[in-house]
């Protein structure tokens, strides 16, 4: 029997998304296959951290670290599965406020399961890498054949602190080519783009390790964790 990819990619999904369960993880309510594949989550109306701080300027420092800590939560749950899952797009956009006003992280369209040995053998939603330029490791963009991983969901979430913490996402106002030449040629974000986080701030030491060259030099979730939960 012929199995339209909409659909398969949906299964596929369906079975990644179930088999998470964590406050701060958009929960899947269910499935449609007919006329066309939906999946069927809850509407929260506060959106997503980008819209959620854009609304609401007066939130103080401390304010946004909790929402950093509850995105953070969900991600490590997401890297501590057995075998563990990478969400492979984190940026502000993917992560919404609840109704109780927690962050949860959403759209596991892109997100995969690697085996427990990490060859990239597990099961997978995506058969290519795809993403915001402002969130994405080197790797991605120099390697023959890239595949997301836990750490470049690591170098990502060091970009969504930056942007929810700066009102700013990382290398804004560049254009794509200049944000790959910055990415690829060890160019971090720099502080004096990011006048809303003072050079100061101890974040800016955190996020520099997530923004490692070295993939295996980043941090796992569970230390970043702890660092913004401090």
């Amino acid at each position: 029997m012929f199995v339209y990819p909409a659909r398969q990619r949906m299964k596929r999904e369906v079975f990644i998304w179930s088999q998470t369960n964590h406050p701060n993880l958009h929960p899947l309510l269910g499935y449609r296959s007919e006329p066309k594949p939906r999946l069927i989550s809850p509407w929260w109306r506060h959106g997503h951290l980008t819209h959620y701080l854009r609304e609401n300027p007066g939130l103080s420092r401390l304010d946004k670290l909790r929402l950093i800590f509850q995105a953070a939560c969900g991600l490590e749950h997401l890297h501590a599965q057995n075998p563990p899952i990478c969400h492979g797009d984190i940026k502000p956009e993917n992560v919404l406020v609840n109704d109780l006003f927690m962050a949860a992280l959403s759209d596991f369209g892109l997100s995969r399961v690697l085996d427990a040995f990490g060859h990239g053998n597990g099961f997978t939603t995506s058969d290519s890498v795809k993403g915001t330029y402002n969130y994405i490791a080197p790797e991605l963009f120099i390697e023959d054949k890239p595949r997301p991983t836990l750490e470049t969901d690591v170098y990502a979430f060091g970009g969504l602190m930056l942007a929810v913490m700066s009102g700013k996402p990382p290398f804004w106002g560049l254009g794509r080519p200049r944000i790959l030449a910055r990415v690829t040629g060890a160019q971090p974000p720099k502080p004096d783009d990011h006048q809303a986080l003072p050079i100061s701030d101890p974040l800016w030491s955190l996020m520099h390790v997530c923004w490692n060259m070295a993939p295996k030099e980043r941090p796992p979730m569970r230390e970043v964790l702890k660092e913004v939960s401090a």
